[in-house]
């Protein structure tokens, strides 16, 4: 079971009795940290399991205080560890005393952190602890608190500064799920309804869905959704929900040739090289039944027209050779007369021989063939036939 940790510093001065407040409740002390102590247990029902607290060595006359403030709101004191840690006059401190702060953390920690005594460099130390440690010991933060005192005025908030935390974990998953297709990160932020959601879009360019990409409705459902969400955070998110629109409205309902470019454009950029070549190759037999006014769901005239894309002469077709499902040799005579009187027909053709000869098999077949290309070739590759079959195509 992941621990409980509450974490502060102590400082050197001789605190005052104060009130301190949080969400209607009011409690007296010398010391913020106990005061958010007091609100966790009163308010959240948490009492952390271990209290680390980080003190230098002219900070240790305010320990026993501390202790005193904790044994009044009921905390086990035998769970109270004291670190001594550098005054902070060097970069080589500042490092030690990173090393001392991240060396108590457990894997799966969830955390409490009280900044208020934090003084000099420690801010930047914490919120780079913080990042570092949900990344290789997979902490949670659970509070930030400050305890916004003044001296000489006898009442202070507990400001809870969680959301600053929130909004770093926020922008970095976003740029997980938005530039890389990766959601598992993203998805915590949000209920099980919208997690789903999240994950079939993800899921349609990982899988290749493509009736999902060209119907755009899951992605227009994920972006309407989204905006909902995040629209109660602060208004620093918002710049976080423009980029998740912008990204999403590229798919829009029954948008069948905009949304299947656009797919192939997100998979190349978040190197999803193989789900790229995929989307794209069947995006284009699906451009073409759509140009020849045939229906492109029909698994037998896709088998016509993926058969035929990449042969020049009609009759060099070997008709017993296409799985058509007994379309009859006149429907296929009449695909095959609309496909070949394209009149970009021709130069596809040579563009999706070369396509399939020097990308398409290469990664289909694991690079196992003559000569396969070193893996850092494909994403230009797959770009440059990109942009030269949308031109083909004549997408605007």
């Amino acid at each position: 079971m992941a621990r409980k940790v509450f974490l502060s510093f102590l400082g050197v001065y001789s605190y005052e009795e104060l009130n301190y407040s949080s969400k209607n409740k009011t409690y007296r002390t010398k010391f913020a940290p106990v005061a958010a102590i007091k609100f966790l247990i009163d308010i959240e029902n948490y009492m952390p399991d271990t209290y680390y607290v980080f003190v230098t060595e002219k900070a240790k006359k305010n320990y026993e205080a501390l202790k005193n403030d904790l044994k009044k709101i009921n905390f086990n004191i035998n769970n109270l560890v004291q670190i001594e840690i550098e005054n902070e006059t060097h970069e080589k401190k500042l490092w030690d005393n990173f090393e001392k702060v991240y060396s108590v953390l457990r894997k799966e920690d969830q955390i409490v952190f009280d900044i208020t005594y934090g003084f000099r460099a420690t801010p930047m130390l914490l919120t780079t602890l913080l990042n570092y440690a949900k990344i290789l010991k997979h902490v949670q933060v659970y509070k930030i608190y400050y305890g916004a005192y003044e001296k000489g005025v006898d009442n202070a908030l507990i400001w809870d500064l969680t959301d600053f935390s929130t909004i770093q974990d926020l922008a970095i998953s976003t740029d997980e799920f938005v530039n890389y297709n990766i959601p598992h990160n993203f998805i915590q932020f949000f209920d099980e309804n919208l997690k789903e959601k999240i994950r079939l879009f993800a899921g349609m360019f990982s899988t290749n869905r493509s009736l999902d990409i060209y119907d755009g409705k899951i992605a227009e459902e994920l972006k309407k959704e989204l905006n909902i969400a995040l629209s109660s955070k602060p208004n620093a998110f918002n710049e976080l929900k423009i980029i998740l629109e912008t990204k999403l409205s590229k798919f829009e309902a029954n948008e069948i040739r905009n949304n299947g470019l656009n797919a192939v454009k997100f998979c190349i950029d978040a190197e999803l090289i193989q789900q790229a070549i995929t989307i794209l190759q069947e995006l284009i037999v699906t451009i073409i039944i759509l140009d020849i006014n045939e229906d492109y769901k029909k698994e037998a005239i896709r088998n016509i027209v993926s058969s035929v894309l990449s042969i020049k002469d009609k009759t060099k077709i070997k008709k017993e050779k296409i799985n058509t499902k007994d379309l009859g040799e006149q429907k296929i005579d009449e695909i095959l007369d609309k496909t070949y009187s394209l009149n970009y027909k021709e130069k596809l053709t040579k563009l999706y021989i070369k396509f399939s000869m020097s990308v398409r098999n290469d990664i289909n077949h694991a690079g196992l063939r003559e000569n396969p290309r070193n893996s850092l070739e494909f994403k230009e590759k797959i770009n440059n036939y990109y942009e030269k079959f949308k031109d083909i195509l004549q997408f605007k």
